[in-house]
């Protein structure tokens, strides 16, 4: 790459991976023992984004339940993923096909979720794709989720690469406040769990889905 990009860190929910279903599965597991109605799998995919906490505050919220089981709801949640994390998890369009080029092009790639670490890591290599990435880098004490640029910077330390090189690859508003919180390039894909206005994040490239990515980076090589 002569375009100064240096390393690719990568989103894991509704960016690699199609994660909603196993999530909702868990959440609705959870919802059922405290007494509350499941959700949709499409209002779930509303939720995800800032690991599991967040997605339960969420789902309290949405359900008018009492905030008080939310932490009852974690512990539960977290004990029905951990045993059904990738049973109807997939890669998402052209995942694999893209994490392949770049590889043969030698760019080192990490992984940066909000996800707890332990299960970002399981399900990355659930999913063979724990040959493409030096570090998968998810929630862990005493590291701020994104926004904050914490594990984004961390991932550049592991790829060697100045942060300022690094395209932080998501679906979300959240994943382009982190990349400009680190002065990174943002490409965010439209086909992710963001239902929001994409034009309105502030990404720096926009692109439908990952089959996108590799054309974008031949383009600003090439400008």
């Amino acid at each position: 790459m002569e375009n100064g990009i240096r390393g690719c860190v990568f989103d894991l929910d509704g960016t690699l991976a199609d994660t909603a279903p196993d999530i909702a599965v868990a959440l609705n597991s959870a919802l059922r023992e405290v007494g509350q109605p499941p959700l949709p799998v499409q209002e779930v995919v509303t939720l995800i984004g800032g690991g599991i906490p967040t997605l339960v505050d969420r789902a309290v919220a949405k359900l008018g339940a009492p905030t008080s089981i939310a932490g009852l709801l974690v512990d539960r949640m977290l004990y029905h993923y951990n045993h059904s994390f990738c049973v109807e998890t997939r890669a998402m369009t052209g995942v694999v096909t893209c994490l392949e080029a770049l590889k043969q092009r030698g760019m080192p790639m990490a992984v940066c979720t909000n996800k707890d670490q332990a299960i970002a890591h399981k399900i990355v290599e659930a999913l063979g794709l724990d040959s493409y990435f030096i570090k998968t880098i998810g929630r862990q004490p005493n590291v701020p989720k994104k926004p904050d640029p914490a594990m984004l910077m961390i991932a550049a330390e592991c790829l060697e690469c100045s942060v300022e090189t690094v395209v932080m690859i998501g679906d979300s508003d959240v994943d382009a406040q982190t990349a400009r919180a680190a002065s990174s390039t943002a490409v965010i894909l439209r086909n992710g769990y963001f239902s929001g206005d994409h034009g309105e994040i502030g990404a720096d490239y926009l692109i439908d889905d990952m089959t996108g990515l590799l054309p974008l980076l031949d383009d600003l090589s090439d400008a």
